[in-house]
């Protein structure tokens, strides 16, 4: 009943743990699929995703089979040699508090074998643990967690020894004797996360409404193996594809993902996420500047029309007052002359 209450806690904190990855990465809701021989999921890094704010593609690649569950921790009282590369095979522990301790007996069937431990929670917590008759004897050995790894990573200890973990990372872990699920895979050759990928892989961008298009490089995803990311800023609301082609591990790879209902978000209207004052996009901004422009132009034009009209006029008003001028004189003259 301990083992399978242990087991219990050991996967509700591994779909913590996923979900937790999921929410760092800003990620509501992807399409995933299985596509020349890789689990493919794909989708906004940010979602919802909203116009004029900076986003990315997100793009996750993983070998087939990479899912690896805790295992029940082995009966150590039948003849079954135990799998001590499982993931949670020979001892797996409860939440570990900053200094609380989990203490696993090495049973002596596992004379001869080296145990891999690690922590779900810091994957650079890790260590092993030697099986060996010739180890110093002693009844209880203790293996200090601290931050960036454990202290003894390499321990030897004779079959019975008590092995204690203590947490002194400050931050809670979980202990599982195996390797790690990803690494494990790798290790066999069957899973794991693909890395690489911007160097064989782009993304043609696409507004779906207006068919407008952008082909973009692609970048590896900070401390996330087999994730990728392609940065930019949608300026438009509405769905857009994502289309993938090059290759992946020297096999062929053209797939297109379109936002949808049951895919990944569209982008919406920045309207929708303002409170309490609602701010014109930059879309509509352009739209504004554009009219004024219109209008400025039109009216530059309308005035100059009224300045010709008025330099026309002024040179008719002049040669009036000449022609009245000459009258006159004339008319003086004539006066002179009589």
């Amino acid at each position: 009943m301990r083992w399978r209450s242990a087991r219990a806690v050991v996967c509700a904190l591994v779909a913590a743990a996923a979900l937790a990855a999921t929410a760092a990465a800003g990620a509501l809701a992807h399409e995933g699929r299985e596509a020349a021989g890789v689990d493919v999921v794909v989708g906004f890094l940010n979602e919802p995703a909203y116009e004029g704010y900076l986003n990315a593609v997100f793009l996750e690649v993983t070998r087939k089979g990479s899912g690896q569950e805790a295992q029940e921790p082995h009966d150590m009282s039948g003849s079954q040699m135990p799998d001590v590369m499982a993931h949670g095979g020979i001892f797996v522990s409860t939440p570990l508090e900053d200094g609380d301790t989990f203490e696993a007996a090495i049973p002596h069937v596992l004379d001869g074998m080296t145990i891999p431990y690690h922590s779900h929670l810091d994957p650079d917590i890790a260590g092993s643990i030697e099986v060996s008759r010739d180890a110093p004897a002693a009844s209880r050995i203790e293996i200090d967690l601290r931050a960036g790894g454990a202290a003894p990573p390499m321990l030897r200890v004779q079959p019975g020894t008590t092995v204690v973990f203590l947490n002194r990372t400050g931050e809670p872990q979980l202990i599982a004797s195996g390797m790690h699920s990803d690494e494990a895979h790798a290790a066999a050759g069957l899973g794991g996360p693909v890395t690489g990928l911007e160097n064989t892989l782009q993304v043609e961008v696409t507004h779906v409404a207006t068919g407008q298009s952008t082909v973009m490089a692609l970048a590896p995803l900070f401390e996330r193996p087999g994730a990728y990311t392609a940065e930019f800023i949608p300026t438009q609301p509405g769905g857009y594809r994502f289309r993938f082609f090059g290759s992946i591990e020297g096999q062929a790879f053209d797939e297109a993902f379109e936002s949808g209902a049951n895919t990944f978000d569209a982008v919406q209207s920045r309207a929708a996420a303002q409170f309490p004052v609602t701010l014109p996009s930059v879309r509509e901004l352009e739209g504004v500047v554009r009219t004024s422009r219109a209008s400025a132009d039109e009216a530059l034009d309308a005035a100059a029309g009224a300045r010709v009209i008025g330099i026309v006029g002024i040179a008719v008003g002049a040669l009036g007052l000449l022609t009245a001028a000459a009258a006159i004189a004339l008319a003086i003259r004539s006066r002179r002359s009589a």
